[in-house]
Order: structure tokens, then C-alpha cells, then sequence
């Protein structure tokens, strides 16, 4: 009777809350596969690139486990003390970016004449086709920017860094303050990048691990002594002493830890347009436009931009990937091609510019003048995470301003 009794139980229908939870369970298994394929890490994912690491500053995308879910998360004001919308100042930040850091060429062009030829007619054409690439170019590349710095891992890179500077009583008086700091730290950087390159290129995850625990943990390379030094490659826990935590270091931390996501995977990385930022012998670049991104954040958080808000646990983090896949689409594939045929004619063409209209006004954020009735050559505001006028780019290199080497210190 027992037996007979438990398969009537075991072929009984699930009860309304089992199949409630089954639908939960597999909707959360779609979003997150959805999360996945938009570049979402996987938990598993180090920033090492060690699966059994264990350091938390290490597994900053394995927001399901509760060792090391975050305990806050970077929440933005709807304005900011100014009464600057937030929602339109990162977009102001980007789209300014990718107008100062890739000068466009110069395309200058005389109107033609009434006998022009039909040759003149046709490079004036090309010249106007070529000058609306420059412009779809420019916007997607502000977009990228844009879905880079509001991307979840930044915003937590700069919770944490906010956090480990006020747990050292680090404090940064002012804007130049700030500035100068990150001026010191780029060339630097820019070493740990070249190591971190030259270890790829030859698949040496030994060399990898130490050098990022390191510079994690704030161990920051002195500038005449490179990363690939040996002494580099010890564990900051056989120093044999506690590391001193220095302003250096704890940009150093935000600026690898966003590198790192950056870089996360090369598929990603080019469909997002994170890729054409710059690589090898322009990786300075790179760490100009993550140097940017930092001040940006600085610059916000000083004007009441954002709150810091208590992390309820894993579903929270999901809702924060989901608004940001849902506001920064995939930019395209990976194997895009640019340089498609001009076969379809004029009519091909028309139809281009047409779609460029409506798509265009998209992309192109209000002026930041025009919002706060900043002259923007002159006044000092969000646009300072970008340089200013009277002080210059942050990421103009020195060379090119006095014909010497090495990065600018302003």
C-alpha cells in the first residue's frame, strides 16, 4: 500500500508555486544567457584569469556568490546640484571625447566651379560621402564610449576606488590635485600594459596572475622599475609587510580593473568598438580615455550625481546588467565590413543619408552649453574628466606639445 500509495504522490502535478519557481528559475536562465551573449562576463570569469582565485578584487563579475557580492551598488540622482540632468552628462562626456581624442581629418574642399568637370563633380561626391562616414564614425565611437563608462564594472571600479581612498584617508583637495595624480600614473600604467601585452602574445598566465594581483593589492611599480622586473612577480603576502595604500595605487586599481573588463574578451571587445580605443604603440591611448573616465566619475560624484545604494544580493545585480544591455545594444558584429561595394548607385546612396537622418539625432548628445550655458572654452565643468581649453587635453602626449618624450604632467 505504501508503494502504491508514494507513485500516486510522485505522479500527482506540480503544485502552482513549484511551477512558479520553474518559470522564475528558467526566465533567469534566458536573461542571463541574454547577458552572456551581450558581453556580460561569467561568474567564473578573474580578472587574474585563475578560476581559484580567491581574492575578491579579483572576482568582481561573480556578483551570484554571496562571498563576494558587492555590499554597494552606484545609483545615480535624477540631477545634479548644478540641476544638470544625469542622465545627459555622461553622453555630453562621451560624445566630447570622441571628438578631442581623434582629431578628424581635415577634409577641405573648394565649391566647384560652373564648368567643372564631371570629374570634379564625382571627387566632390566622394569627398561628401567620405565626410558622412567621419560622422557615423564619430558617433558610433561617442556611443562606445558612452556604454564603456556606464557599463556595470566601471561604475563599480570607481565605487570601489571611491571607497578605498576614504578607508585610507586619501583625499584629493582639488581638480588639479586629481589631474596631476593621473598625469604621474599614465606612464606607468602604460608599462603594466605593455607587460600585460607581451604576456598574452605568448599565452604566460604565470607572469599574467602576479603582476595583476600586485597591482590590485596596490603595489604600485615605481616608475624605473618595470613590471616584467622579477621582484614584480612576488605575491604582495610574501612582501613580508602590509602595502601602504597611495593615491598612485588606487587609480592604478581602477584603471586595470577597467582594462581588464575592457579586454575581457576580444569578440566582445570589437562589437562593442572598444577595440579601435587603441593597442600596441597607442595603448597610451587606452589609458588616456580610462584616465578620463575616472576624472569623469570624480567630477560627477563631486556635484551629487550619485548615491550609493545597499546591495539586496545577486537579482539586483541583474537588474543593473539588464538596464544597461537594454540601453547599449551590440554596436554589430565582429566580422562587419565597412568597406562595402558601391553598386547600388545614387539610389543606394539617398537611401544611406535618409537613414543617417533619422538615426543620426539619436546618437548626438544636447551640447553641455546649451544644458548649463557653460562656454565651454572658457568655464570649468563635467567637460574637465575631457580636459579643458586653458589646460589642454589630459591625454595630449608631451611630445607632440614640446617635442620631448613621455606623457604630459600638468
Amino acid at each position: 500500500m505504501d508503494r502504491h500509495h508514494g507513485d500516486r504522490i510522485s505522479s500527482s502535478p506540480p503544485s502552482p508555486v513549484a511551477l512558479t519557481l520553474r518559470r522564475r528559475e528558467r526566465d533567469e536562465r534566458r536573461r542571463q544567457a541574454e547577458h552572456y551573449a551581450q558581453g556580460r562576463p561569467r561568474p567564473s570569469r578573474t580578472l587574474c584569469g585563475n578560476g581559484e582565485c580567491l581574492l575578491r578584487c579579483c572576482n568582481v563579475f561573480a556578483t551570484a556568490s554571496p562571498r563576494f557580492l558587492p555590499v554597494f551598488l552606484l545609483g545615480d540622482n535624477e540631477r545634479s546640484v548644478d540641476g544638470v540632468p544625469v542622465r545627459d552628462i555622461l553622453t555630453d562626456f562621451a560624445y566630447l571625447a570622441s571628438t578631442r581624442m581623434w582629431p578628424s581629418p581635415c577634409c577641405s574642399s573648394s565649391s566647384p566651379s560652373s564648368d567643372s568637370s564631371s570629374l570634379e563633380k564625382e571627387e566632390e561626391k566622394k569627398k561628401k560621402k567620405q565626410k558622412q562616414k567621419q560622422s557615423k564614425a564619430l558617433l558610433l565611437r561617442a556611443q562606445s564610449i558612452e556604454a564603456f563608462a556606464a557599463s556595470p564594472p566601471a561604475r563599480a571600479a570607481y565605487l570601489d576606488f571611491r571607497g578605498l581612498c576614504e578607508k585610507n584617508n586619501l583625499r584629493f583637495a582639488a581638480e588639479s590635485r586629481f589631474r596631476d595624480v593621473l598625469s604621474a600614473t599614465m606612464a606607468p600604467f602604460c608599462d603594466v600594459l605593455a607587460a600585460l601585452d607581451a604576456a598574452a602574445e605568448k599565452s604566460d598566465a604565470a607572469r599574467i596572475e602576479p603582476l595583476v594581483h600586485r597591482t590590485l593589492q596596490g603595489c604600485f611599480p615605481p616608475q624605473q622599475q618595470r613590471p616584467d622586473d622579477p621582484q614584480m612577480q612576488q605575491h604582495p603576502g610574501d612582501m613580508g609587510k602590509p602595502v601602504a595604500w597611495t593615491h598612485e595605487a588606487c587609480i592604478m586599481r581602477f584603471l586595470l580593473t577597467a582594462e581588464l573588463w575592457r579586454r575581457h574578451d576580444g569578440r566582445h571587445m570589437r562589437r562593442r568598438g572598444w577595440a579601435a580605443w587603441g593597442e600596441g604603440e597607442e595603448r597610451w591611448r587606452v589609458a588616456e580615455m580610462l584616465s578620463a573616465v575616472l576624472l569623469q566619475y570624480w567630477l560627477m560624484d563631486r556635484e551629487r550625481c550619485f548615491e550609493r545604494v545597499s546591495c539586496r544580493g545577486g537579482e539586483q545585480c541583474d537588474e543593473v546588467w539588464q538596464d544597461w544591455v537594454d540601453k547599449y545594444p551590440l554596436l554589430g558584429d565582429d566580422d562587419d565590413d565597412d568597406d562595402d561595394d558601391d553598386e547600388g548607385g545614387e539610389e543606394e546612396e539617398e537611401e544611406e543619408e535618409r537613414d543617417e537622418a533619422v538615426k543620426s539625432p539619436e546618437l548626438v548628445p544636447k551640447p553641455l552649453g546649451l544644458i548649463k550655458g557653460l562656454d565651454l572654452d572658457k568655464d570649468v565643468g563635467y567637460v574637465g574628466g575631457v580636459g579643458t581649453a586653458h589646460r589642454g587635453p589630459l591625454w595630449i602626449e608631451r611630445r607632440q606639445r614640446h617635442g620631448v618624450e613621455g606623457l604630459p604632467q600638468h
